[in-house]
This record gives structure tokens, sequence and C-alpha cells, in this order.
């Protein structure tokens, strides 16, 4: 999820400021924001199916790419720069345990509830 969550917001913090008249290096600023917000967001969907948690995940990245958008076109100072923010957020993704990269081994896919569901496929 930090990368393809993260990655998607990014992107659209960058388009909405574009959009609102930005310059390139404020929508690159917004996406690095928007996307250290993602740091450390495990993949654990249940059912090893695109759905639970990744569709509230996707939502709620979505309105918050708006709010990096106007952060930025509202004069915050980004330090950390979008490629050093890449670089990063590869860096931690290759530190996540394998039960959290997309095997459906750990989080939210092993409570008691998402167990007990009645399987999908």
């Amino acid at each position: 999820c930090q990368v393809e969550i993260g990655a998607a917001g990014a992107m659209g913090a960058g388009a909405v400021v574009e959009a609102a008249g930005g310059s390139a290096r404020q929508a690159a600023d917004a996406g690095a924001i928007m996307f250290q917000n993602a740091m450390g967001l495990v993949c654990d969907l249940v059912q090893a199916i695109v759905e639970i948690p990744c569709h509230t995940r996707n939502g709620s990245f979505a309105s918050q790419a708006f709010i990096c958008a106007d952060m930025i076109l509202g004069g915050y100072y980004n330090a950390v720069h979008i490629d050093d923010t890449v670089d990063a957020v590869y860096s931690s993704g290759k530190m996540l345990p394998l039960e959290l990269r997309c095997t459906s081994l750990g989080g939210m896919a092993v409570t008691p509830s998402a167990l007990s569901m009645q399987r999908k496929r």
C-alpha cells in the first residue's frame, strides 16, 4: 500500500497543484508530502483480494491529496524533496517483514473477523 496508494496520492496531489495554477516545484512538493504520509503503510489485503482495506485507503488518500496540495499552495515548506522521498519509501518498503508485503499473512488479513469472512473467490 505504501507504494501503490502513496504513489497514486502523490500524483493526485501534484495534479491538484497543477490544476490550481501552481508551479512544477509546488506540484513535486505536494506529491512528496503526500508520499511521506504513506511511509510505513503495510499491504495486508484481506483474503488476498485488493478490496479490504484497499478501497477505503484509496478513498482517504484521494482526500489527503487535496489537503497536501492546499498546504503547499498555502506556503508550507517541504524540506524533503520528492526524489529523496521516493528513495526513502523504497528503502522502508524493503524493510517491511514478509507478512506485511501483499502476502495476506499479517495485519488486517489475519484478524478474527477477516478470517471468519466467507471466501469471495
